[in-house]
């Protein structure tokens, strides 16, 4: 018994605050990064695609997803005067790559690169808001925005749809308003592109304005794509600060 006398007389509460702070400091312990796993594609550092807006944007610390800023950047500053930008489709094999991409490892995404096409980047946007596991306007805003549309009176139809869009969840009225302000630049240069507000809604409508009963979306597509085109072209009064 008198060796482990020795030992418990050793112990020192002083010395072990130090090390542990010690290696606290240094990183001992740390775990490290989770990767997801995909049948396909491996190790996915990046995952987003197919991913709940609120928890990525919670996990990443922004305020918008960072492929939807790459994507839109890389659009306005090479593709916003392509005719037919976002109604053409990129290269499906192309635009699956970029995807993978992104899940992977999106440090690793060059989009500047000249391999890389303005239709494949319009198409991996609408791919994305496609995937979002709950739609940017919600399921459970679909019967409201639905109903707005429905107005003809456009100052009531206005303040309504504004009232709609204010009880969105943040995360999501900020990436909408984003969307927003992005597409009437778009429609800015329709004299090139040929993409007036008009096809940018028929062509977005349907991605952001999803209802969970797929019969609504051949009922209701007209009015989906008349709220979006209400969302381009009032987006300062209906984003207002963004």
């Amino acid at each position: 018994m008198e060796p482990c006398k020795v030992y418990v007389e050793c112990i020192k509460s002083e010395i072990d605050l130090e090390l542990f702070i010690s290696e606290k400091r240094t990183g001992y312990g740390r775990p490290g990064p989770t990767f997801y796993e995909n049948f396909y594609t491996g190790q996915m550092k990046d995952a987003m695609f197919g991913v709940d807006l609120e928890a990525h944007l919670a996990t990443t610390s922004r305020k918008i997803p960072e492929i939807i800023e790459l994507c839109l950047t890389r659009i306005e500053k090479s593709g916003i005067a392509d005719e037919g930008i976002y109604r053409l489709s990129g290269r499906a094999s192309r635009v699956q790559q970029l995807k993978t991409s992104f899940d992977k490892n999106k440090a690793a995404v060059d989009l500047d690169s000249q391999e890389v096409h303005n239709n494949d980047v319009a198409s991996l946007v609408k791919l994305y808001i496609r995937e979002l596991p709950r739609p940017l306007c919600t399921y459970s805003h679909y019967e409201d925005f639905i109903k707005v549309s429905k107005i003809d009176d456009q100052t009531e139809r206005l303040g309504q749809l504004g009232a709609v869009i204010q009880t969105l969840p943040e995360v999501n009225r900020v990436t909408l308003g984003f969307l927003m302000h992005h597409l009437a630049k778009v429609a800015e240069n329709e004299s090139t592109n040929k993409m007036g507000v008009p096809n940018l809604a028929i062509v977005f409508g349907p991605g952001l304005i999803r209802s969970e009963n797929e019969m609504n979306a051949l009922k209701d597509f007209r009015h989906q794509s008349k709220v979006v085109d209400d969302m381009i072209r009032f987006h300062d009064s209906l984003f207002p600060g963004q």
